[in-house]
């Protein structure tokens, strides 16, 4: 361009008319010249333009194409750190619940229920005064036994039979009490209420005034009172429209703590549905005087069911079945009528002839079987005492152990008491014994 632009210029005006006049002549050719080299430019510039145009729609191509990589891993990470924050959340609300309630009976329940033999306990299930007090019509129910008639399973057939049926149902909340005479420290008034507002609490979270409630106490390394506890329990009972709650082995709390918990309870409202479990008729219970009530007692079927369910799990009593089929018709004859309605002791009677090696042995067992309680642990005794002195020593020991602690002891927690000894100073793992002994 600047030489084109010097090639137009024309000479100053001292060169004269003429010589303006040649110029124009003599520079037409350069010009021109100038005018190709300029078109051949721009056609190479206007090529370089479309090539380069075209790298960067391919690059921007392959970019755009690499979008929904980019948008999944986006997602990925933000799925991540949603997953991190709603597991902080759950983890906090799981330490708050584990520490307002120190009792857990989702897993006493489960732990009940497991051994329910199939079909069994539905007789109430099916009575017209359960079935009121399921509807709502009655909103109290009484329901007492025997000691061994099997109360405490009842109690776990219902719950489960109400989480099934309320399963679908947000509304409907069921919770459960399973007193233990053995953990009567931790069974204070507000320890077992605020396990009725941790089975409850899952609507959908735990509240944030429960949230306040535990970091006060905890930055203070107190624990909530009866009144806190009554509080936050109050809140989550209005939250549901309908509130089934099942208090087994009522009889088992001390006097106090009944009395906290039933008043606490049948005060709640109308949308409250209490079950009671006792050894014991109602009485004169305040809350309870105009609810009807109903006896637990195992029906014989339910426990003849039971003794097949031994029999066939059983290996030795199963081949000396096998080799004298009469005697299946003994052993279902006599051990639900030497039962007198008592699960406990049908399955302690059952324990006792699938001990038996011999068929002989086992129609012994049958004809001696106790009728009551303290005739069957008399009879276990004795034949604990029957053995060798180690193992009577190790039986007694046992005994202690199952009998002096404040708790149920795990199989593993017994393996490790009996195998420690007073001058030991570690645990030694070759120590402990068999647990089938």
């Amino acid at each position: 361009m600047e030489e084109l632009t010097a090639q137009l210029t024309p000479p100053g005006s001292k060169l004269g008319r003429v010589s303006s006049f040649k110029w124009a002549f003599q520079k037409k050719k350069s010009c021109a010249e100038i005018l190709i080299r300029i078109q051949r430019l721009e056609s190479l510039i206007g090529l370089a333009l479309q090539q380069d145009i075209f790298n960067t729609s391919q690059v921007i191509q392959n970019d755009v194409s690499k979008l929904p990589e980019l948008v999944s891993k986006t997602e990925v990470i933000r799925n991540g750190v949603e997953n991190i924050r709603l597991d902080s959340t759950s983890q906090l609300q799981r330490t708050i619940r584990e520490w307002l309630s120190p009792l857990n009976f989702f897993v006493t329940q489960k732990d009940i229920i497991v051994n329910q033999q199939e079909d069994t306990g539905q007789e109430i299930l099916q009575s017209e005064i359960f079935k009121s007090w399921f509807t709502g019509t009655k909103t109290r129910l009484w329901c007492h036994g025997i000691p061994a008639a099997g109360k405490t399973m009842q109690a776990a057939i219902i719950v489960q039979h109400l989480r099934e049926s309320y399963q679908h149902d947000t509304s409907t909340g069921v919770a459960c009490v399973f007193p233990n005479y053995k953990d009567r420290a931790a069974q204070s008034s507000a320890n077992l209420l605020a396990s009725i507002w941790m089975q409850l609490s899952y609507m959908p979270d735990v509240h944030p005034s429960v949230s306040s409630l535990y970091r006060e106490n905890t930055s203070k390394g107190t624990r909530p009172s009866l009144a806190e506890v009554i509080i936050v329990l109050r809140f989550e009972l209005r939250r549901y429209s309908k509130v089934f709650i099942i208090l087994d082995a009522l009889d088992e709390c001390e006097d106090g703590i009944a009395s906290d918990i039933l008043n606490e309870l049948c005060r709640a409202g109308p949308n409250v549905n209490v079950l009671v479990t006792s050894r014991y008729p109602k009485g004169d219970q305040p809350f309870f005087e105009h609810s009807p009530t109903v006896t637990i007692r195992p029906l014989e079927v339910d426990i003849l069911r039971y003794v097949e369910s031994r029999i066939k799990s059983g290996n030795r009593l199963y081949r000396h079945i096998a080799r004298k089929p009469s005697l299946r018709e003994e052993i279902l004859d006599s051990v639900p009528k030497k039962a007198h309605g008592m699960f406990l002791l049908a399955r302690l009677h059952m324990d006792y002839i699938s001990g038996e090696d011999s068929v002989q042995g086992v129609r012994a067992a049958l004809q001696s079987l106790p009728e009551d309680f303290d005739s069957t642990y008399e009879d276990l005794l004795q034949r604990v005492f029957a053995q060798s002195e180690r193992s009577v020593k190790r039986a007694e020991r046992l005994i202690s152990w199952i009998s002096c602690t404040t708790r149920s002891l795990t199989v593993k927690e017994i393996q490790t008491a009996l195998a420690i000894k007073p001058d030991d100073t570690y645990l030694k793992e070759e120590a402990l014994p068999d647990i089938d002994i």
